[in-house]
C-alpha cells in the first residue's frame, strides 16, 4: 500500500503454504513472531496436523491469532477429525469446539492471552450474505 513506508515494509514477511503441513515444511518457512489463522481451522482437513505445526514456526514468545466460526462440515474435514462440535456417542455430553481448542493449545505450549467474539459478513452473491460470529483467541508461545 502507498501509506505504508519503506521501512514497515521491510519490517513484514508474507507466506503461503499447506497449513496442515507446518510441520514438514517448518525449517523452509522459518519462524514468526506472529501467526494469524482465520476462518480456517474448520476447514482443514486435519486440524490438529495445523496445531502441530504451530509449535515450530512460532518463536518463543510469539503470539498465535485464530479466528474461527467452527462451522465444521464433512465437505473440508472427515468428521473423525472435528475438534467439537458433536455429542459424545458414550456419554451423550457436547464436546465444545472451543473447549477442545483450548486444551491443544495448551498442551502444545500456548498461553491464552486473549478471547473474543467477532462477527464477519461473507457475500455468496449480490443478494444473499452469511453473518457469521467467530471464536477469536489469542495465544502466546511460552518461552523457551
Amino acid at each position: 500500500p502507498p501509506h505504508v513506508n519503506e521501512a514497515a515494509r521491510g519490517r513484514v514477511e508474507f507466506k503461503v503454504g499447506d497449513a496442515c503441513q507446518l510441520a514438514t515444511d517448518a525449517k523452509e518457512l522459518g519462524s514468526f513472531d506472529g501467526v494469524i489463522a482465520s476462518n480456517l481451522i474448520c476447514r482443514l482437513p486435519d486440524p490438529l496436523k495445523f496445531l502441530d505445526g504451530l509449535e515450530r514456526v512460532v518463536k518463543p514468545n510469539g503470539v498465535v491469532i485464530l479466528a474461527t466460526p467452527f462451522s465444521w462440515l464433512e465437505q473440508y474435514t472427515g468428521k473423525e477429525r472435528w475438534m467439537g462440535g458433536f455429542n459424545d456417542e458414550a456419554t451423550g455430553e457436547a464436546v465444545r469446539s472451543k473447549e477442545v481448542l483450548e486444551a491443544e493449545m495448551l498442551s502444545r505450549g500456548f498461553i491464552k492471552i486473549h478471547e473474543e467474539q467477532m462477527p464477519f459478513l461473507i457475500r455468496e452473491h449480490q443478494r444473499k450474505y452469511q453473518y457469521v460470529i467467530s471464536e477469536v483467541t489469542g495465544w502466546k508461545q511460552k518461552a523457551a
